[in-house]
């Protein structure tokens, strides 16, 4: 999600003009893709908005309902207009039931305006997108595919972020006016590409203007190959056309295209989440200077106590006050240090965009009263991994509030990261170069390739790197430190597993610390630390 869309999302909520007023003050405009969703995933849904006559400044609020029909997650933006004033409003959401999908809030300061119920939805496992004003055949092919839906919707009801992409297998461009889609829209479709989205494009006719605009172009430029994770295709024919609709050879056209399931985004993550924040420290530097402060004082004390004289009386009672003051703001110490947020957080990079997919898995950890709310970073989509009974608001940033303890968060935005990298064999060895423009230095780093990892210095804005093969180690037995070791050996493992990127001939990783990943416990910033999965090429 990029930082424009986020910011438009918090000041008019995504305005985008409607054309006729409807007669009511809240108005389902599109819900998913032509009713279609996948429980569980992001799902985009547009609500019209006629401002009441006194305006409103307040919160436009998606209450959804849990998969047995109890209270689920809330998503909700802040909305505010003059009165009479149309808006098309854009909430992200989670739906986890199909039936009874939940209820649409609009709420100001004095409590709720209106209130407007859901209509049922088509649970699919995955979506073809289509944007074409004549049918292409696909609907027949798709059909014979378990689970696979086929939607066919118009350009205002795009996402305006890439990850309300989550259950589109493809997304076919066929009709596309220009005009009637936002440059956040635009965004969405080109970084849902990267992340690993298909896009497949085709003329309208004889009319190929969309496959050159601002929209299609960028993507195109690459047709046929990869695109980040992602890959955009064009075709040189319209399979609108009654001389393909239809035919066999455009029947398996299709089968090609539609071939492959869609690839989750870091799974597993969850799991390398450490259990608690540890002991910082300094709290335990605080505890150690206590414990020692006490044991001099209880000597001194013996001596004093001996004589029982009154001076010994009053000091004994002056030291156990100041005892017992610092053994309670340690312990309030202590417990703030065990407050807050642990996580993990891996940034996979997108080869030729200049930018990565962050993925965070976290959860808040706290020892008593109300936890704060766990905030992200301006382009990190947070959700609950499962049904919760939390609210997560969408404004210049992810905020979720609630403070469940122990509940299990997840998010992913596309970040930028300069970080660029080659790999030679050579005899004896291999040779690494390393051109980091993130403003970070890379620490703890290694280079991986073909099943083993070694261990490299931490690399500053530019490195060359000589590798020895006699240093190669196991990446299940390696004997270094790591900041999260669980991470570390997650990220190997999907190395060797060949789940992302397979043509790369090795791989950087090391440990960075980007605020601009981090999450915040409330109004305190949580120390940032994000591990970077960096493709290198051949030279």
């Amino acid at each position: 999600m990029t930082s424009a869309a986020i910011a438009v999302l918090a000041v008019v909520a995504f305005a985008v003009p409607v054309h006729a007023a409807p007669d009511r003050l809240l108005t389902v405009a599109s819900l998913g893709y032509d009713g279609r969703v996948r429980l569980g995933a992001w799902t985009p849904v547009w609500i019209d908005l006629v401002a009441p006559p006194g305006g409103v400044d307040g919160m436009l609020q998606i209450e959804t309902s849990g998969p047995s029909g109890q209270a689920g997650t809330s998503f909700a933006v802040p909305v505010r207009a003059t009165p009479g004033a149309l808006l098309r409003v854009f909430v992200p959401v989670l739906f986890n039931n199909a039936r009874s999908p939940g209820t649409v809030r609009l709420h100001d300061r004095l409590g709720q305006v209106a209130s407007l119920p859901l209509p049922r939805l088509q649970p699919m496992d995955e979506i073809v997108a289509v944007l074409s004003a004549e049918p292409l055949g696909v609907e027949g092919v798709a059909g014979r595919l378990a689970g696979l839906g086929v939607a066919q919707i118009e350009p205002e009801a795009l996402p305006p972020v890439w990850q309300a992409y989550q259950a589109v297998r493809l997304l076919v461009v066929r009709d596309l006016d220009e005009r009637r889609v936002t440059d956040q829209q635009r965004q969405a479709i080109l970084q849902w590409v990267w992340s690993g989205g298909r896009l497949l494009a085709m003329p309208s006719g004889d009319d190929v203007r969309h496959l050159r605009g601002p929209t299609l172009g960028p993507l195109l430029a690459r047709a046929g190959g990869g695109v980040g994770l992602g890959r955009a295709t064009v075709w040189d024919h319209d399979a609108a056309l009654p001389e393909h609709r239809g035919r066999p050879i455009q029947e398996r056209a299709w089968e090609r295209v539609l071939a492959g399931d869609l690839l989750p985004v870091a799974p597993g993550l969850e799991i390398t989440v450490p259990q608690d924040r540890g002991v910082l420290p300094r709290t335990q530097a605080a505890i150690g200077m206590l414990v020692l402060a006490y044991v001099l004082a209880a000597r001194r004390l013996s001596r004093f106590l001996a004589g029982l004289r009154p001076v010994s009386v009053v000091a004994t009672v002056l030291v156990l006050a100041v005892a017992t003051g610092a053994a309670v703001w340690v312990a309030a110490l202590a417990r703030s240090a065990a407050s807050g947020v642990v996580a993990s957080s891996v940034i996979e990079g997108l080869p030729g965009t200049g930018h990565g997919l962050l993925a965070v898995a976290a959860r808040s950890a706290y020892v008593d009263g109300e936890g704060a709310a766990v905030v992200g970073g301006r382009d990190l989509l947070l959700r609950p991994s499962v049904p919760a009974r939390l609210r997560v608001v969408h404004s210049d940033e992810t905020s979720v509030e609630g403070g469940a303890r122990g509940v299990l968060l997840t998010g992913t935005a596309i970040v930028p990261l300069s970080i660029t990298g080659t790999y030679a064999a050579m005899p004896g060895g291999a040779e690494v170069t390393v051109a980091n423009r993130s403003g970070h230095r890379l620490e703890t780093a290694w280079v991986y390739a073909a099943g083993r990892a070694q261990a490299i210095p931490s690399v500053g804005p530019a490195a060359r790197i000589a590798l020895d093969d006699r240093r190669w180690q196991v990446p299940g037995r390696l004997q270094r430190a790591d900041p999260n070791p669980a991470l570390l050996a997650w990220a190997f493992a999907r190395l060797e597993a060949g789940a992302i990127l397979k043509e790369e001939p090795a791989w950087l990783l090391g440990w960075i610390r980007d605020p601009a990943g981090g999450l915040r416990w409330g109004n305190r910033p949580e120390p940032p630390l994000q591990l970077v999965l960096v493709p290198l090429s051949a030279p």
